[in-house]
């Protein structure tokens, strides 16, 4: 008989004492899969925290780079341009955009993009003299400063360096922030009446809110394929851990 007194056999007893410890093991391994994946729950935040701050580094140092002058349009770069004036000390300095200094020279009579250089200077560079005086330097960097000076009030900042080429040409290098914010760097070369571009940088003030929006969605964007990837994995653990229990039934 199946029963005996209210009681069951012993081969329906086996059959329970077989089957109990594969629901357990069932238990134990949908908690395995519960506990990790609350894990990953629970690291997502800080995950996020932590590529958001890397991507808005990065992205922030990408944007405010120097750049040469074949990766992009140029934009933002600018370059000194030399008018005549009557006026002490003798001539104007204005900052142009560099897409308009291609004919600048050629529309504006008396033009340059050389920076002024002392009547001494010019005089040694002309007859290739190898011992300097003091006062040539001296007035060369005065012309420079008074460059500068006239172009300050019209900006918030200013740096300006200039080098003398053998070639008779000089390499400039401004960088200034204007009223609205927006930072420019130009490195250039220079002649009379031309220049080429070398490298350039442009930091605008609203480029920060661009950073920040494109660091958030690129860190959410790892992170969630992060997340599947790792749930996915632990749900494929857990289902082959299931199959091999069914098996070794």
């Amino acid at each position: 008989m199946a029963v005996e007194n209210g009681t069951p056999n012993g081969s329906s007893a086996r059959l329970i004492a077989t089957k109990e410890p594969s629901s357990l093991s069932m238990r134990m391994s949908g908690m395995w899969l519960w506990r990790r994946l609350l894990v990953a729950l629970i690291l997502f935040p800080v995950s996020f925290s932590v590529v958001f701050w890397a991507s808005t580094f990065l992205l922030a140092q990408w944007d405010e780079a120097w750049r040469p002058a074949w990766m992009g349009n140029g934009a933002g770069a600018e370059a000194i341009v030399i008018l005549p004036a009557d006026t002490p000390p003798g001539f104007s300095a204005e900052l142009v955009p560099f897409s308009l200094a291609k004919d600048f020279a050629a529309n504006h009579p008396g033009a340059t993009f050389l920076i002024p250089r002392s009547e001494q200077g010019a005089e040694q560079q002309s007859t290739g003299q190898q011992n300097m005086g003091q006062q040539g330097p001296q007035q060369d960097m005065l012309r420079e400063k008074e460059v500068e000076e006239q172009l300050r009030p019209k900006l918030a900042s200013l740096s300006l360096d200039v080098k003398q080429l053998p070639s008779g040409a000089q390499q400039i290098s401004i960088e200034d922030m204007d009223r609205t914010d927006d930072t420019h760097g130009t490195r250039y070369e220079a002649s009379k009446d031309g220049v080429r571009l070398i490298r350039y940088r442009f930091v605008g003030d609203r480029d920060a809110m661009g950073v920040l929006l494109a660091a958030m969605g690129l860190s959410f964007l790892l992170n969630l394929v992060a997340l599947v990837c790792v749930a996915g994995w632990f749900i494929y653990r857990w289902r082959k851990g299931s199959r091999g229990d069914a098996m070794a039934e």
